[in-house]
C-alpha cells in the first residue's frame, strides 16, 4: 500500500469518526432524549388508565355483588 493511499485512507477515517460523533453528539441525542420524554408521557397515561380501570372494576363487582345478595335476600 502506498504511502500517499495510507495518509488518506487515514484522513478519511478521522473525517468518518468525527462525523459520526458529531452525528451521535448534535442530532441523535436530542432525538433520544425527546423520544424518552414520549416514552415517560404515554407510560404515565397508561398507568393513569390502568388504575382507573382497575376501580371501575371494584365498582362493577362490588355491585354485582350487591345485587345478587339483594336477589337472595328478596327470594329467600
Amino acid at each position: 500500500m502506498s504511502r500517499k493511499f495510507q495518509t488518506c485512507s487515514l484522513r478519511t477515517r478521522r473525517n468518518d469518526i468525527a462525523t459520526a460523533s458529531d452525528l451521535l453528539v448534535h442530532q441523535m441525542q436530542p432525538l433520544r432524549q425527546d423520544s424518552g420524554q414520549a416514552l415517560l408521557k404515554a407510560m404515565d397515561i397508561n398507568n393513569k388508565r390502568a388504575a382507573a380501570a382497575g376501580q371501575s372494576a371494584e365498582q362493577t363487582y362490588a355491585f354485582a355483588f350487591s345485587l345478587i345478595v339483594g336477589t337472595l335476600v328478596l327470594t329467600v
